[in-house]
């Protein structure tokens, strides 16, 4: 996860379910202080707006899967998903749900103009395999991935392409101000943001 530090031009993130923007976003960090260039797919209409107020990512209004299909859409705030994939019983069984079209992986970055990706956050509750699965990797290249949930298919997947998986160092949740970057927060290293609940992180070995 230090490769950040050695870059020598402008870093990509690739933002996938982006969620709340700020509070416990893992790609803040690389938006606000490096001023990386960012995509954030969001399906969710509420968090989208909240992205588009605090963050400079491009904003894509859609969910993504392995192909474009219809799907019903968990939107309840903090467990929004796909329904049929989704790791949360409750909000699986009885939450508010509204019928989208996900669109592929692939044709998302490739709308994007991106082919080299340093950092893909991917937090998309339980839908993770099919995520990826959408990715064209002859054409993609991504450096990081830092991702929820880890099946033994997403990992073999994972490993099937050369990723390996590295450690985590657990920090404990730091505040901020909203919208700003304290110079401490933006000299130090960047915080993986609800790392106690991330199973893995996978970098392509080449950075290792």
């Amino acid at each position: 996860m230090q490769h950040w530090r050695f870059l020598k031009r402008r870093g990509v993130y690739l933002d996938i379910a982006a969620n709340e923007p700020v509070r416990i976003s893992n790609t803040y960090f690389f938006d606000r202080c490096l001023q990386w260039r960012g995509l954030c797919v969001e399906a969710h209409p509420s968090y989208r707006d909240l992205i588009f107020k605090m963050r400079s990512c491009g904003i894509m209004p859609a969910c993504v899967s392995d192909r474009e299909k219809n799907v019903s859409f968990v939107m309840d705030a903090g467990s929004s998903g796909v329904s049929s994939t989704s790791k949360n019983a409750v909000a699986k069984a009885a939450g508010h749900k509204m019928h989208m079209t996900c669109i592929r992986t692939a044709d998302a970055i490739a709308a994007s103009g991106m082919h080299l990706i340093d950092m893909l956050s991917l937090d998309v509750e339980g839908h993770e395999e099919a995520v990826l699965a959408g990715i064209d990797w002859a054409r993609t290249r991504i450096n990081v991935i830092v991702i929820e949930s880890v099946t033994q298919k997403t990992r073999a997947l994972l490993h099937a392409l050369g990723y390996r998986r590295a450690d985590i160092r657990r920090r404990r949740r730091r505040r901020r101000r909203r919208g700003t970057c304290s110079q401490t927060l933006c000299s130090c290293t960047p915080m993986l943001y609800g790392a106690d609940r991330f199973e893995s992180l996978f970098c392509d070995p080449l950075l290792m």
